[in-house]
């Protein structure tokens, strides 16, 4: 839908996780995140936390000390995770109303919901509100719903509990902190009467504007620096604002003041930018009668692809992961996952993967139909045309490739590729996954940091001997592979242990060593048996 300005009634909701929900779960959950000190801090907390003093905003250490002895589960807040909670919520908003839109933040809060003549089909605007209010708690969260003629208004009246407690902490989503009761996403329901209930308050559109005399100024969506400033000169409520020169606002507090103030009394117009709701991106050809010839088959699916990368080209995507499902007259469906490193649009890259997975396709009965559907889409990369030929960027284009037909061909399982951990033991600080990750093509975990470790490291430790000054000094010479090696230069130790959890005791000082010719090696000493051994 285009943009668009709506002067209609507005309200919110705020929504948490029922008691029901968490029963499963560990009651006190504490959610953190790096602060600008380079410390870690709390920027949410379920209400049983909140009774041991941890409050958003401290250090995460101090709510661990507060917190001593009890069951906590600390999680790292996930913003993105959080934003595509929202959206999910958004999509299941549509039910009620064909313009629903996310709060314009960084970290948006807030669903706002025109429902301006779409009442038909229920008795009434209040009939409407309930079905709202009463959605949520199924999808496992509790509503608050709040109304107003104006985007401002309503939010304000839905964050009002907050506001009136003074507090500007941001709230935070994820499917994490929907098992904690603090966690309250806001969702707009515009142009809705009063309609109270045990789950839900939703106050009068014709009260409104009264009601914001006596909320708290952090109601207007104002940022921190000028909610400081207002509490410096001792104003905290709405109506206070409201006594003061209008004229007067921008000279004192900044222009936004004056902004909010009129965004919530409906003298500035706001605009509401709708989602626009993910279509399935598929296309299906029924045989009548059922066909057998391969042929037919790869003809047909040539076909399917066509007008699948025929939708997705006006919007500039391509497709990372296509699923085909092969429904046979007798027997269960096939199915066929496609996964790409990368988005494509390339017809013939496509229908090659897909021609490598038909190969090994054994069909026990006719076709009756052939679905192609393209899971995950992906805006395309575009690179800019080179004047001179480059060698390796084309090999980085055809790199892609590869790794896809091999995985297609071989299966995901069989090409792998070296992912970092964060484990000290250095033969357990990496493990192989597939390049196509099935479960998460999008996952772009950034490696753990660790120390400079050599390049080739053995499978194994190779026993050595080693002469030192001391028997636990530095070593000064060692023999490998029947040569005499003498070490003119070392590094170290960097002493390395792992709990008794892990098995075997491990109790390591390793050193990096340069012998006279230049070598250098990556050896330790187990400080059980003195023994020396080559790691790398």
């Amino acid at each position: 839908m285009p943009e668009e300005t709506r002067n209609h009634h507005t309200g919110t909701a705020s929504i948490r996780n029922p008691q029901s929900a968490i029963r499963n779960s560990p009651t006190l959950l504490v959610l953190y995140t790096p602060a600008r000190s380079g410390q870690f801090a709390v920027v949410a907390c379920s209400a049983d936390a909140a009774h041991y003093g941890i409050r958003p905003g401290m250090a995460l250490a101090e709510a661990k000390a507060l917190a001593a002895g009890i069951d906590v589960e600390y999680v790292l807040h996930d913003s993105k995770a959080d934003r595509q909670s929202l959206e999910r919520l958004a999509e299941m908003c549509l039910n009620f109303s064909p313009w629903v839109a996310i709060e314009d933040v960084d970290e948006p809060a807030s669903l706002f919901l025109d429902i301006s003549g779409t009442i038909w089909g229920f008795d009434s605007e209040e009939e409407l509100a309930q079905c709202v209010a009463d959605y949520f708690p199924r999808l496992g969260y509790h509503v608050q719903i709040a109304v107003a003629d104006t985007i401002g208004a309503a939010w304000a009246l839905a964050h009002a509990e907050k506001s009136e407690a003074g507090s500007r902490k941001s709230e935070v989503r994820s499917e994490t902190v929907r098992r904690a009761e603090s966690s309250r996403p806001a969702v707009g329901v515009l142009r809705t009467t009063v309609c109270n209930s045990s789950q839900s308050a939703i106050r009068n559109p014709q009260s409104a504007i009264h009601n914001l005399h006596s909320l708290d100024v952090t109601a207007l969506r104002l940022p921190e620096a000028t909610v400081r400033l207002l509490y410096q000169f001792d104003i905290r409520r709405i109506g206070q604002l409201l006594a003061l020169p209008r004229e007067s606002l921008p000279s004192r507090f900044g222009p936004e003041v004056q902004l909010r103030l009129d965004q919530a009394l409906g003298r500035t117009p706001e605009i509401l930018t709708p989602i626009q709701p993910s279509e399935p991106v598929e296309a299906c050809s029924p045989f009548d009668p059922p066909i057998s010839d391969r042929r037919w088959i790869e003809a047909s699916l040539e076909e399917l692809l066509s007008r699948i990368l025929n939708q997705l080209k006006p919007r500039q995507l391509g497709v990372q992961r296509l699923h085909c499902t092969l429904c046979q007259t007798v027997g269960s469906p096939i199915s066929i996952a496609i996964g790409l490193l990368q988005p494509s649009a390339s017809d013939s890259h496509l229908r090659e993967l897909l021609h490598l997975h038909l190969e090994r396709v054994q069909t026990n009965a006719e076709i009756s139909e052939i679905v192609l559907h393209a899971e995950v889409v992906r805006p395309l990369e575009f690179h800019q045309e080179q004047l001179y030929r480059d060698p390796g960027a084309e090999r980085s284009r055809y790199f892609p490739a590869l790794i896809e037909r091999l995985s297609n061909r071989l299966g995901n399982v069989a090409v792998l590729r070296p992912r970092l951990l964060a484990d000290a033991q250095p033969e357990h600080a990496f493990h192989c996954s597939p390049w196509v990750v099935e479960e998460k093509l999008d996952s772009n975990t950034a490696p753990p940091v660790l120390l400079p470790r050599p390049v080739c490291l053995h499978k194994k430790p190779v026993a050595i001997a080693v002469m030192s000054i001391v028997p636990e000094g530095p070593p000064l010479r060692f023999e490998w592979e029947e040569r005499d090696h003498v070490v003119c230069h070392y590094w170290g130790p960097e002493r390395i242990e792992t709990g008794w959890w892990r098995g075997e005791d491990i109790q390591r000082d390793y050193y990096w060593v340069e012998t006279t010719m230049g070598r250098r090696f990556w050896i330790f000493r187990r400080r059980q048996d003195e023994t020396w051994f080559l790691h790398g």
